[in-house]
């Protein structure tokens, strides 16, 4: 049993094909110094000082040298080629999983580096009934469903969550329902979940567990 409590085999996916773009720098956000180790870093010490030790980045074509040089020193699986989207990236690095046959998988972004471990914990103590459970935060804001700068709805807030990540699944059932899909344009897994009718459990998350776009988003960190 590894720190995080469970008897289950756990292994992590860590989703860095993007190109960042809207960042703002001469390289991609998800390598771009944050303190004093690149940003992608922060959560993948946070999984190894959990003991999770199956962890498999996935990374685009072209960043192959940023990887290198950020995460050379650290012992993981090769890294996964990413796909044109978020759904691909997620796929390839599932399959790269199958020798190593996860009961459990957590999928995480790469530009969400201030993720800690009682989040993780949370994600991987609701997996132990469920199939899937995702870390999410309430919404507070009022919010409207806007078309062409005009109001069209106001939405009832407290259904409303925002979604991080990591999100954990039972490996077997994810693989599954990509086999059952040919659309990949989600932009998290819990949606591909959503579309096979296997129910979803929400944990809370964390206002701190924010997802990097800007490089804005660092000021003051």
């Amino acid at each position: 049993m590894d720190r995080t409590g469970i008897n289950k085999k756990l292994a992590v996916i860590i989703v860095a094909a993007g190109k960042g773009t809207r960042f703002g720098s001469s390289i991609p956000k998800q390598y771009s110094q944050l303190g004093n180790k690149p940003l992608i870093r922060h959560s993948i010490d946070t999984f190894l000082d959990l003991g999770i030790k199956d962890i498999i980045v996935v990374i685009h074509p072209d960043h192959y040298e940023y990887y290198e040089k950020a995460l050379s020193d650290l012992n993981l699986h090769e890294p996964a080629l990413g796909g044109a989207t978020r759904g691909e990236s997620t796929l390839a690095g599932l399959k790269c999983l199958r020798d190593v046959a996860p009961d459990f998988v957590l999928v995480h972004d790469a530009a969400r580096p201030f993720v800690d471990a009682p989040l993780i914990r949370r994600v991987i103590n609701g997996l132990q009934p469920e199939q899937g459970v995702i870390p999410a935060i309430k919404v507070t804001d009022t919010v409207k469903l806007v078309a062409n700068a005009k109001i069209l709805q106001t939405l009832p807030r407290e259904s409303l969550w925002r979604a991080q990540t990591p999100q954990g699944f039972d490996y077997k059932t994810i693989l599954n329902c990509f086999d059952q899909t040919t659309d990949f344009s989600f932009t998290d897994e819990a949606s591909l979940l959503e579309q096979c009718n296997i129910p979803v459990t929400v944990v809370q998350g964390s206002d701190e567990n924010v997802k990097i776009t800007f490089s804005s988003d660092l000021r003051g960190r």
